[in-house]
């Protein structure tokens, strides 16, 4: 057996290395694309995009699959999002790095003027925890919901003697049933798979497990510690 030497060890990693920036830049190139159809067609991709990408895709570049694509596009989204988040606004930011002592008065002002206004917006106490549960729960019935009609297709399929369902069925009640619930949270088709094999239908919480004795009061409790905080009662 030859050892390999020095000189073939660094070629090794710089091949490696050029390996996978290559698949990196590829990888970024399809999310690219991908995103301005998603925002194209109304924060939603188009159905069946991903695997006419794999289809085209898949016999050049053979390390491609659809869950490879599907974290890559998550990781671009969320990205973007982070950033969106952190941009600030130009009339705010400082407008000049050398000026005068006016400048700097006026940009501080303006700061000032967006804080102290801020306290004076937004919505009554209570509303955002309220509308956040009740989103909470229309994802947990949205995911109970796939996962029994999913369970359907699936008993539809072993009677037929057949060992899986048809190819983008379970993405197409996932994306039917997201519509028919006015939702736009990302379902994996996997976790779906994996509750009908253990046979867990029914869940209480967005990761699973036991109802909570207090969740029906959970709200109020949550409403009522706020204002003792903020001094309203």
């Amino acid at each position: 057996m030859v050892r390999p030497t020095k000189t073939s060890l660094k070629a090794q990693s710089y091949a490696d290395r050029a390996i996978r920036s290559c698949r990196k830049a590829l990888l970024s190139d399809i999310c690219e694309g991908m995103y301005r159809e998603f925002v194209r067609n109304k924060n939603r991709l188009p159905y069946g995009h991903v695997t006419q990408l794999l289809k085209a895709i898949k016999p050049r570049e053979p390390w491609l699959s659809r869950n490879v694509i599907n974290k890559a596009f998550i990781k671009f989204r969320k990205d973007i999002a982070r950033k969106n988040e952190l941009s600030v606004p130009e009339s705010v930011g400082v407008r000049s790095t050398t000026g005068s002592n006016d400048h700097c008065a006026s940009n501080i002002s303006d700061i000032s003027n967006v804080s102290s206004t801020k306290s004076n917006i937004g919505r009554p106490v209570g509303t955002t925890e309220a509308r956040k549960l009740e989103k909470k729960r229309q994802i947990i019935a949205a995911k109970n919901e796939i996962t029994q009609k999913y369970l359907l297709k699936y008993n539809e399929a072993r009677k037929q003697k057949r060992n899986r369902v048809d190819k983008g069925t379970l993405l197409a009640i996932i994306e039917q049933v997201k519509k028919a619930k006015k939702i736009d949270v990302e379902i994996s088709p996997e976790a779906i798979r994996k509750r009908v094999q253990r046979n867990s239908l029914e869940n209480h919480h967005l990761a699973g497990g036991q109802v909570s004795p207090l969740e029906k009061i959970e709200p109020l409790i949550a409403n009522k510690y706020k204002a003792i905080v903020m001094g309203i009662c």
